[in-house]
This record gives structure tokens, sequence and C-alpha cells, in this order.
């Protein structure tokens, strides 16, 4: 998925350090989501990624209350 292609997003919102975008995607199709942590947040890769199962396993645990038909970026990033 070439996110350039989606346009605007539906919703932006920032907390301290994390962001969330919300795409349109495909109406009737689950929804899909992308956690991206900045290597300025964590040097180690295992870490990283520790972080992004973690933020999929909520997702997957809250997925049946969550409506389809939208792409959702989530991104982790150092303010300092």
């Amino acid at each position: 998925i070439d996110i350039k292609n989606l346009g605007k997003p539906r919703f932006f919102g920032k907390n301290g350090n994390i962001s969330i975008s919300v795409f349109d995607y495909n109406e009737g199709k689950n929804s899909k989501f992308s956690f991206s942590i900045s290597k300025k947040v964590e040097k180690s890769a295992v870490l990283r990624n520790k972080m992004r199962r973690i933020g999929y396993k909520v997702i997957e645990n809250e997925l049946n209350s969550i409506k389809k038909g939208f792409l959702v970026r989530f991104l982790v990033v150092c303010n300092g």
C-alpha cells in the first residue's frame, strides 16, 4: 500500500510522542494497522520490534470492536 496515494487522512491526532493517522481504505474489509517506531525512540531494533508487537497485540484483542474499512498508522517519535 502506497500511503502517498491515499490522500489526506480522515483523522489525524497527536498526543505526546504518538501520532495516529486514519485513512479511508476499503469499505467492507477489515481495517489495517501499521506501527512505526523511530530509531530516536529506541536504537535497538529488537526493542522497537517488541514495541510494535505489543501494539499489534492490543489491536488484535480489540479487533471485533473496530470498524471496518480503514487504514490506521501509529507513529512513535522522540520530541527531544
